[in-house]
């Protein structure tokens, strides 16, 4: 099973659960997922309206998974790399282990243990890996449910 994670995929495979919503009038709104009417009090709540890369609670307590060092360090430079409102990143691997103080073999080791543990999924194209939004996104999720 842990093979098929190592494959190249075309969509993002991890799936973010966020509400999508239009506002109807100043106290009321439609879920668009469930058609849903909801009162404006309630859309307070999930509304996700900053732009900066948020860190989910599941980030941590999955963290506490991760095996090195090394591999901490990569997924925080991941992080860092991931640019506004993209459920991908690029990486630039000699910049990367520049900036993390680890070589080329330790990088493709960590990037191997975030593909095993669900923080990234490769993409077609090398160096470029689908990141996991439920963990950490950089922007409004709402607004790139799914796709990028």
């Amino acid at each position: 099973m842990q093979e098929d994670k190592h494959r190249r995929f075309k969509e993002p495979p991890f799936k973010v659960n966020v509400n999508r919503f239009t506002r109807i009038d100043k106290h009321r709104y439609v879920d668009e997922d469930t058609g849903e009417i909801k009162n404006y009090a309630d859309y307070k709540h999930i509304k996700d309206n900053k732009i900066h890369t948020k860190v989910f609670k599941q980030f941590y307590w999955k963290a506490f998974d991760i095996d090195k060092l090394s591999t901490l360090k990569v997924i925080l430079y991941i992080q860092l790399m991931t640019t506004k409102n993209s459920l991908y990143v690029v990486v630039n691997i000699k910049g990367c282990c520049e900036a993390t103080g680890v070589s080329q073999k330790t990088y493709s080791n960590a990037i191997r243990e975030l593909i095993d543990k669900d923080y990234i999924a490769n993409a077609e194209q090398v160096n470029k890996y689908w990141i996991n939004a439920e963990l950490f996104f950089n922007g409004q999720r709402e607004n790139n449910k799914g796709r990028d």
